[in-house]
């Protein structure tokens, strides 16, 4: 059965029909908008993820110093083409927001001031989206998630059956604040769940490296596209850290991570005697040590989690 219906409560909009197959659902409370336009930092340059027909834009546009929205269905241009007139610091751009180098936009010209991610995006790109977000140099990102996924990425405790890959990421990369709840009826048409407004401030740079337990959860997600093993990836994240905390003394860290490896503490690749980093860091199987990052189930998730926690607190 199709599932379309045309904008609610918008008859000027009403030739363009929202396919709830492919998670369009369009903020239409005034509240809640009010309420999302009001996080945007006066001055800062704002990332929109599927405006729409322009509803949370408008908001955006009033305190940003710039609206970049990324829409991947064209039909909303005569809607966006009208906003655009109106707010001349508005700019759409129509591609796949997973397509999009966000990096670019807030690295190709740091004078033109800070970011942030305000949006409603499509609930079934929420968790790629996180991973496009995490990392970037960004104020931060205040997003529109399923209530679910909102309490997911809160859960800390890695001994919980509820800590996923997505708490870790989030754990990792955030400090999160749920902002709002928010019924399905301020969407139209309305979603299968109910809605929860979110803000994740990236952790500051000083407290990443003073843990390394946290530079390691972010080393595996920032270096899973390249399939290397846990073992490899903590290997190079701790010796990224000891490279950061001791940059007057580089042969001395050199040597410190041999004699780690001489004790078993970092085998090479493919070589794992047993049970390694007992001793030294990690109590963790070969399993998992010798698997990609990306193939780990949550199950694996949480027992990495757990030796991390229990070695770094």
């Amino acid at each position: 059965m199709r599932q379309e219906r045309n904008i609610c409560q918008q008859p000027e909009r009403s030739k363009i029909s929202l396919a709830e197959r492919i998670g369009q659902h369009v903020l239409i409370d005034e509240g809640v908008l009010e309420l999302l336009g009001q996080q945007v930092i006066s001055g800062v340059n704002v990332i929109e993820i599927g405006p729409g027909p322009g509803n949370l834009t408008a908001k955006l546009a009033e305190k940003a110093s710039r609206v970049v929205g990324i829409e991947i269905d064209k039909r909303f241009k005569p809607a966006l083409d009208e906003l655009r007139a109106k707010f001349k610091n508005v700019e759409i751009v129509y591609q796949d927001a997973l397509a999009v180098d966000f990096e670019r936009y807030v690295t190709e010209d740091r004078s033109a001031g800070e970011w942030q991610v305000v949006a409603n995006p499509p609930f079934h790109i929420s968790e790629p989206l996180l991973k496009k977000i995490a990392g970037l140099p960004i104020e931060n990102a205040v997003l529109v998630v399923g209530d679910q996924l909102a309490r997911t990425m809160q859960v800390d405790d890695p001994a919980s059956g509820k800590f996923t890959k997505i708490s870790l990421l989030s754990q990792g990369f955030f400090h999160i604040q749920s902002l709002a709840e928010i019924s399905k009826k301020s969407f139209c048409p309305p979603p299968r769940t109910e809605a929860t407004a979110v803000v994740l401030t990236p952790r500051e740079k000083v407290e990443v490296r003073s843990n390394p337990g946290v530079s390691i959860v972010r080393k595996l997600f920032l270096s899973e596209h390249q399939n290397s093993t846990v073992a490899k990836v903590i290997n190079e994240a701790i010796g990224e850290q000891k490279e950061s905390s001791h940059k007057t003394n580089r042969r001395k860290v050199k040597q410190e991570l041999r004699e780690y490896v001489a004790r078993g503490g970092f085998p090479e690749e493919g070589k794992y005697p047993g049970r390694v980093f007992t001793e030294n860091w990690l109590d963790l199987p070969d399993r998992i040590l010798s698997s990609p990052f990306s193939k780990l189930d949550n199950q694996d998730i949480r027992a990495l989690a757990k030796a991390l926690k229990d070695r770094f607190g």
